[in-house]
C-alpha cells in the first residue's frame, strides 16, 4: 500500500494509469481489462502473499454448512497462541483479516487521539485513524513517537522492509502506556522471521496491540483470517464487536491445521528466504536499484519505474506500483515458468522507451 506521502494525483496518460494501480496490490481484473493484448496466464507479483499455499486439509462439508462451534474457535485460538508464542497474560482475538482490525482499533479509541505513524508504510493505517477523526502525523522512526501518543509501527515495514529491534519497541510501548497511549505493531510479514516479533522475547508485552496476518505466510489470503494480540482493553472491544462467530468455519479448520504444522512452516521460511535472494539477484542483474524488502517481496527504485510497470504489464506480469512512479514492489514468482517469464520480460525492457 502507499503511504499518505504517495497518494495518487490527477494525472494523464500512463501516469494516470499507473496511479490507478497504486491503491493496493492484487488488481488483476483491472490489469486484464487494460492490457488486452498481454499474454496469459497473468503472473501476479503485486500482493506480497507467499505464492506456495498451505494445502487445505480434508475437513468435510460440516465447516461449510454449520456455524463454527465455540470449541473449534477455542482450538484455533490455542493453536494461534502456541504458534505466535503468546503468553497467557495476553489475549488473542481472531478477526476476518487484519484490515478489519486496523479500522476497528481506530474507531474504538474514543475522543480525538494524537497518532504517530512510522512512514512511509501501509497506507490503510493513517487512513483509518484519519477517518475515525483522530489527529495523525507521520514520523520516520519509532524514536520520534512522543509520550501520550498512539504509535503505529509496521514491523517489518511494507514496502521497504525496515525493521526495528523488538526490545526497543517493547520499551516504547511501556513508555507510551505510562503516558496514556499505546503502540500498535502490525506484524503482517513477521512469520518469515519470527525472532523479529515483539512477542519473541517472551513474557507479556504491555502497552502493545499486535496484529498478525494468517494469509500472507500461509499463502491463503482468501481465507480472511487475522489476529489481535494484546493486554489492552481494546482487545475485549474487538472481541465483542466480532460477535459469537468472528470468522468462518473453513477459516477455523484451515487455520488450526496450519498453525499446528510446524515442519511445513519451517520449510516455508526456507523457501521464502531462498526465493527472495534469487529475486534480489534477478532484479539487480537487470540493473534495478534495490530499495529494501522482506522475504515476501523486493522493492526497487528506478527513474523510469512507470515505464517498467507498463512494460511488465504488457507481458502479463503485474507488479505493485506507487503513485510517484519511481518505486515498484515485486512479489515472488511461484514456479520456474514464472521465473523464466519475469527474466525474459526484464531482459526486453528498454529503460529509455516511453
Amino acid at each position: 500500500m502507499t503511504s499518505s506521502h504517495e497518494r495518487p494525483l490527477i494525472l494523464s496518460g500512463r501516469e494516470a494509469a499507473l496511479a490507478s494501480f497504486s491503491g493496493h496490490g492484487g488488481r488483476l481484473g483491472q490489469a486484464r481489462a487494460r492490457y488486452l493484448e498481454a499474454p496469459t496466464p497473468w503472473i501476479d507479483l503485486s500482493t506480497g502473499v507467499a505464492p506456495w499455499p498451505y494445502s487445505i486439509p480434508e475437513f468435510g462439508i460440516e465447516p461449510w454448512t454449520r456455524l463454527p462451534e465455540q470449541q473449534a474457535i477455542d482450538r484455533l485460538l490455542a493453536a494461534a497462541r502456541a504458534y505466535y508464542k503468546v503468553p497467557d497474560s495476553m489475549q488473542v482475538v481472531t478477526v476476518p483479516g487484519t484490515d478489519l482490525a486496523i479500522g476497528s482499533i481506530a474507531h474504538l479509541v474514543g475522543g480525538r487521539a494524537q497518532v504517530a505513524v512510522v512512514a512511509p508504510t501501509y497506507a490503510s493505517h493513517a487512513q483509518a485513524w484519519h477517518a475515525a477523526g483522530h489527529d495523525v502525523r507521520e514520523v520516520g522512526a519509532p524514536g520520534e513517537i512522543v509520550d501520550g501518543e498512539i504509535g503505529v509501527v509496521v514491523n517489518p515495514n511494507n514496502p521497504d522492509g525496515r525493521s526495528w529491534d523488538p526490545t526497543v519497541l517493547r520499551a516504547l510501548a511501556a513508555r507510551l502506556e505510562r503516558s496514556g497511549g499505546f503502540l500498535v505493531v502490525d506484524e503482517a510479514f513477521a512469520d518469515a522471521r519470527p525472532e523479529h516479533s515483539v512477542l519473541a522475547a517472551g513474557g507479556s508485552v504491555s502497552g502493545t496491540v499486535v496484529m498478525r496476518s494468517f494469509g500472507k505466510f500461509f499463502g491463503l489470503a482468501g481465507v480472511r483470517l487475522g489476529f489481535v494480540i494484546s493486554t489492552h482493553k481494546i482487545a475485549d472491544d474487538i472481541e465483542q464487536m466480532a460477535g459469537a462467530w468472528p470468522v468462518s468455519g473453513p477459516a477455523v479448520a484451515i487455520g488450526t491445521s496450519a498453525f499446528n504444522d510446524g515442519p511445513w512452516a519451517e520449510a516455508q521460511r526456507r523457501q521464502l528466504a531462498q526465493a527472495s535472494t534469487r529475486l534480489a539477484m534477478t532484479l539487480a542483474g537487470s540493473g534495478l536499484q534495490d530499495a529494501g524488502g522482506t522475504p515476501f517481496f523486493r522493492l526497487i527504485e528506478a527513474q523510469s519505474g512507470a515505464n517498467l510497470f507498463h512494460h511488465l504489464a504488457s507481458q502479463g506480469i503485474l507488479v505493485r506500483p506507487f503513485a510517484n512512479g519511481a518505486r515498484l514492489r515485486f512479489g515472488l514468482p511461484a514456479c520456474e515458468a514464472d521465473w523464466a517469464r519475469l527474466t525474459h520480460a526484464l531482459s526486453t525492457w528498454d529503460e529509455g522507451s516511453a
